[in-house]
């Protein structure tokens, strides 16, 4: 996870990645959307918006999304 700022609206969005299947859960709480860089959506990322994560137990939630997610994570590829 982490923050990113989004021009386009002026403010901080909190970036998760928490897999397919609880983006899919997720997809209904309050400030969260799809992670779209390209105008294609990221599979198993979601931005959240600060209204989805302004109180603490919000916070938690998403990292604690994150932190389940991370032992099933692919790793990158790495370039030569």
């Amino acid at each position: 996870c982490g923050i990113h700022f989004d021009k386009k609206r002026n403010t901080d969005l909190l970036m998760a990645r928490i897999g397919e299947k609880a983006s899919i859960d997720a997809s209904s709480k309050t400030g969260c959307h799809p992670m779209d860089f390209t105008g294609r959506p990221m599979k198993g990322y979601v931005f959240v918006d600060t209204a989805g994560f302004d109180l603490h137990s919000d916070l938690e939630y998403w990292i604690q999304l994150c932190i389940n997610f991370n032992p099933l994570a692919k790793s990158s590829k790495k370039k030569n």
